[in-house]
């Protein structure tokens, strides 16, 4: 009797053994991958006085990206790009809108415009500051915001891809209704 009681014993101390050991390996992973973004400083003020020299940047405000010469339109959909600012107000659309703006804005202006992929807004992602993420010198008016991309979600149609300012981030899980500003890129 002694010896299945202590059998027992030592079968619970194990199982908490487990849980424990598998506690504090969530909580590293957790600590590793979320608390990171704490120790970043504000791009805005990081990049105060840096010149980016990953943009050629034309008078028309457009910013040509070196690495993949993707053309970026230096402000968000809505506004016009004015003595090296953004005037106007952003706009903010659904999915669905989202998608089709580019195709108006291409019919009115004669240029071939288009959202970003999900890739190539991960160009934009500055990894070494937050807040947001992207060097306000070169895209003077960006908000900390959900921004859609051109990209499908794999998750069905109820979702679509977007690029999350703040830190960089991609999300294919975001709700086709909700609304969101968009940037745009020229083909």
């Amino acid at each position: 009797m002694a010896n299945i009681s202590h059998k027992k014993k030592e079968s619970r101390l194990s199982k908490w053994l487990m849980i424990v050991i598998f506690l504090c390996a969530v909580i590293l992973i957790f600590q590793r991958d979320y608390d990171d973004y704490r120790h970043k400083p504000n791009c805005s003020d990081f990049l105060s006085t840096a010149k980016s020299t990953q943009f050629k940047l034309q008078d028309n405000g457009i910013a040509i990206d070196k690495k993949n010469g993707v053309k970026w339109y230096r402000c968000n959909a809505g506004q016009r790009f004015i003595n090296n600012s953004c005037t106007g107000k952003t706009l903010t659309f659904n999915w669905e809108e989202a998608m089709d703006f580019p195709n108006e804005l291409t019919k009115l202006t004669s240029l071939n415009w288009r959202l970003p992929t999900k890739e190539e807004t991960q160009s934009l992602r500055r990894s070494d500051c937050i807040n947001p993420a992207v060097d306000r010198n070169i895209f003077p008016d960006i908000k900390v915001a959900n921004y859609w991309t051109g990209s499908p979600s794999r998750r069905g149609k109820l979702f679509g891809c977007s690029f999350y300012t703040y830190d960089g981030r991609i999300s294919c899980l975001m709700r086709r209704e909700k609304t969101h500003p968009i940037m745009l890129v020229l083909d």
